[in-house]
């Protein structure tokens, strides 16, 4: 009699686990199909916000002829300390102002700003209008600004105490904003 009980037993948990299988994936199948359906809706609904805001949007021509308005007369870089790391490292802003309005460009250890006397010595061209950098703990990182073609430019260069090449690998940064 304890078998038969025992191997009764077994089947209705075996039913039972069954049936919660069945409800969960029930479930889960139903969470799925509105998921997509809520994700389709807010496809097509992003598609006609897009296709209302298109008339908005600038042409390229417009950009363009709105870039050439815009005559950048001055470029300064600017450090700001931020905080006291561990080890007494330093955290800064480099910023650069173009016709007085800032921009973050990074941040970086030691920032301090390099006076046009010894741009030679950083391979800074004299055209450059300010620059700033500094070394900490083994590596440098330098900034300068320029104007070209009526458009604020900064480079980035960098040394590193194990580098087996000489100079500062000078490249121009990308900017956030079109300047």
């Amino acid at each position: 009699m304890n078998d038969l009980l025992v191997f009764n037993y077994l089947q209705i948990r075996k039913t039972f686990i069954m049936k919660r299988s069945v409800l969960f994936l029930g479930i889960f199948l139903a969470s799925m199909l509105s998921c997509t359906t809520s994700e389709t809706t807010t496809v097509s609904e992003s598609k006609t916000s897009v296709k209302t805001q298109e008339s908005e949007v600038p042409t390229e021509k417009e950009e363009k002829e709105a870039e050439e308005e815009t005559v950048v007369t001055s470029v300064e870089l600017k450090g700001k300390f931020l905080r006291e790391l561990d080890y007494g490292m330093r955290e800064h802003l480099v910023i650069l102002e173009v016709n007085g309005t800032p921009q973050t460009i990074d941040t970086i250890a030691a920032c301090d700003p390099i006076n046009k006397k010894s741009f030679a010595q950083y391979d800074i061209p004299a055209s450059a209008k300010s620059a700033y950098g500094g070394w900490w703990a083994g590596y440098g990182e330098y900034y300068y600004a320029t104007i070209e073609n009526n458009k604020a430019v900064v480079y980035y260069g960098w040394q590193d105490e194990g580098q087996e090449d000489s100079g500062y690998h000078w490249e121009v940064k990308k900017l956030k904003n079109k300047q």
